[in-house]
């Protein structure tokens, strides 16, 4: 059998399972992260807040920080 590396990434959070074979899945290392696009919208934001430029040049990730 082979280890797997499961990904879910959502429009608020990433979840992570590495799942090894003979280990029950409870015991399998897991953890949530915010979503790439969740960082840079707070760091956007910390931006225009001291209004210091800022820009985005991927519409998917504005779109996606936008919440749409």
């Amino acid at each position: 059998m082979t280890t797997t590396l499961c990904l879910d990434i959502g429009s608020g959070t990433q979840d992570v399972l590495l799942h090894i074979p003979g280990r029950e899945i409870e015991n399998c290392p897991k953890f949530i992260l915010p979503t790439p696009s969740v960082r840079i919208a707070g760091y956007l934001s910390e931006l225009t807040a001291k209004k210091r430029p800022s820009g985005c040049t991927d519409a998917l990730w504005a779109a996606a920080s936008a919440g749409a």
